[in-house]
C-alpha cells in the first residue's frame, strides 16, 4: 500500500496565502526567501502525521489547517481553528489540545482522519522523520544528555547527542534482527543473514561516498580512522571529534539506515547547512539509495542540493492558490 503523500494543502499560511503542493513520491525540494513559510510547511506536515499532533503556541498561529492526501486515497487533516459547521468532511476527532493564540483567546488543535473503510491505518513500521540543522529544542537536548553515556558532557553538541541516540538504535536493531535471522529455517538462515548485513552496511558504504579517506574502526561505538598519506591511518577517534558538517551527514545517514527500507517520510529543513558543496550534490541520491521506499521533502537555499532533481523543485510562490 502506497503511503507517499500525493498533495499538501494548507490554509492561511502566515495569515497570507493558501498553499497547494502536488508531490513526487521520491524527492521534493522547496525554495523561497527567509520567512516565507518553508519551515512552517514542513512542521505542519510533521504535526499532521504525529501521534500527539502537538504544535507549539507560536507554530499553531502560523496556519489554520493542513490536509495531506496520500497516494492510497487516505487523508490526514489537522485543524487549529476547528469549525463544527464544516460539512464536507467525515469527522473522527482523535486528540484535542487547549492552546492560546497571540491575543490570548482559546482555540483547539484537532486531528481528524479521513479514511475509506477499506483503507487501514498507517502501518506500524511507517516512519516520519523531521531533521533540521539549526532550530533544535533545548529541552530535547537536556533529556538526551541525561541518558548519554558519552564522556566529557560539558563539550557535547546537540548533534553528538542525536548521533548517539541513532547509534544506540542502530546497535539495538542489529542485535534484534540478527537474533531473528538466526531463528530462520536452516535453508534460509544464510540468505537472511546476508540480506540483514547488506541493509546495515548501507551506512558505511554510503559514508564512503562522502568521506573516502575515513574508515570505520568500530561500528558499535562509531570510531573512525583517517588515512594520512605519509603515516597511514591515524589512531581511532570518536564521532564527537568530527566537524559539524561531518556530524550532520553521519546523523542523516544513520537515521536513514535505521528505517531498514521501511516506508518513510523524511522532512529535511536546511539539513544540508555546513556540508561541502560536493556532498550536497549527491546527498539526496544517497539517502534514497539507503531507503528507496522513502519520500523526501526538503526545504533549502542551496542550489547544489537540487542537482539531478530540477523537475522536483518548487518555489513557495508557485504553491500559492490565493
Amino acid at each position: 500500500m502506497d503511503w507517499t503523500i500525493k498533495t499538501v494543502s494548507i490554509s492561511n499560511l502566515l495569515g497570507r496565502h493558501n498553499i497547494h503542493w502536488e508531490l513526487s513520491p521520491s524527492v521534493n525540494i522547496l525554495g523561497g526567501p527567509n520567512g516565507s513559510g518553508k519551515s512552517t510547511i514542513l512542521r505542519a506536515i510533521h504535526a499532521a502525521l504525529s501521534e500527539k499532533s502537538s504544535l507549539s503556541e507560536e507554530m499553531a498561529c502560523r496556519f489554520d489547517s493542513i490536509r495531506l492526501n496520500f497516494q492510497n486515497g487516505n487523508t490526514e487533516f489537522l485543524n487549529r481553528a476547528y469549525n463544527p459547521n464544516t460539512k464536507d468532511i467525515k469527522k473522527e476527532e482523535d486528540k484535542s489540545q487547549k492552546m492560546k493564540d497571540w491575543e490570548g483567546k482559546d482555540f483547539e488543535v484537532i486531528k481528524i482522519h479521513l479514511r475509506d473503510i477499506d483503507i487501514p491505518a498507517r502501518p506500524d513500521n511507517f516512519r516520519v522523520i523531521y531533521i533540521n540543522s539549526a532550530d533544535q529544542i533545548a529541552s530535547n537536548a537536556a533529556a538526551f544528555i541525561q541518558e548519554s553515556s558519552l564522556q566529557d558532557k560539558s563539550n557535547l553538541t546537540y548533534l553528538d547527542l542525536l548521533i548517539e541516540a541513532e547509534l544506540n538504535k542502530y546497535n539495538q536493531l542489529f542485535t534484534q534482527h540478527t537474533q531473528k535471522a538466526f531463528q530462520s529455517p536452516e535453508g534460509l538462515k544464510a540468505t537472511a543473514l546476508f540480506q540483514l548485513q547488506e541493509r546495515f552496511d548501507k551506512f558505511a558504504n554510503s559514508l564512503q561516498q562522502f568521506m573516502p579517506d575515513y574508515k570505520i574502526a568500530d561500528m558499535s561505538s562509531l570510531k573512525f580512522e583517517r588515512n594520512d598519506e605519509e603515516n597511514g591511518f591515524e589512531h581511532p577517534f570518536g564521532f564527537t571529534s568530527l566537524s559539524t558538517g561531518e556530524k550532520q551527514l553521519v546523523y542523516l545517514l544513520l537515521a536513514t539506515t535505521n528505517t531498514l527500507e521501511a516506508p518513510t517520510l523524511l522532512l529535511l529543513d536546511e539539513a544540508d547547512l555546513g556540508m561541502h558543496i560536493d556532498w550536497k550534490k549527491i546527498l539526496l541520491r544517497q539517502l534514497r539509495a539507503i531507503n528507496p521506499n522513502m519520500q523526501i521533502i526538503a526545504a533549502t537555499h542551496s542550489p547544489s542540493l537540487i542537482e539531478g532533481w530540477y523537475d522536483n523543485v518548487r518555489e513557495i510562490s508557485q504553491l500559492y492558490t490565493f
